[in-house]
């Protein structure tokens, strides 16, 4: 019989450990009235069995630079070229909207998650580095330190 809901766990941890944490797993499967003893037993089997080959925040930050420097060469592709409006719209304005549109669309995804982060994190870092610049540089000139 232990065999038998052993399987049971490992096809319902397969199915879902993508979109779930296994804690998460772990409390649903003692909800529905599994053994704990056997539900930790069949998770650490799991766990051996199916060990994590990476961390997906660690692939964040690489790919939202990524996004930062591909921000950083439009906006100079577009400041050059003075092709500011497209159709009464402005076009920064609408790759920003386009980056928080497709950050959120690629969140929904347990594939394209690290993608819609790095989207995300990226526009945040185009926004905050220039602000803090222009920050400092308004500190310092402020300050007297300005030459």
């Amino acid at each position: 019989m232990d065999d038998q809901q052993i399987e049971t766990l490992f096809a319902y941890l397969r199915e879902h450990s993508g979109r779930y944490s296994l804690s998460a797993l772990r409390e649903q499967l003692l909800q529905t009235g599994y053994d704990p003893a056997l539900v930790d037993r069949a998770i650490a089997i799991y766990q051996q069995e199916n060990p994590p080959t990476f961390s997906a925040r660690e692939l964040v930050w690489p790919k939202a630079v990524l996004v930062l420097l591909a921000n950083i060469l439009l906006a100079l592709l577009v400041s050059s070229s003075m092709i500011w409006r497209s159709n009464g719209f402005s076009l920064p304005f609408l790759i920003v909207c386009g980056e928080i549109l497709g950050g959120i669309a690629l969140l929904s995804s347990p594939k394209g998650r690290v993608w819609g982060r790095a989207l995300l994190f990226g526009l945040l870092l185009t926004i905050a580095i220039p602000l803090l610049l222009v920050g400092v540089c308004i500190l310092l000139f402020s300050a007297g330190q300005w030459h």
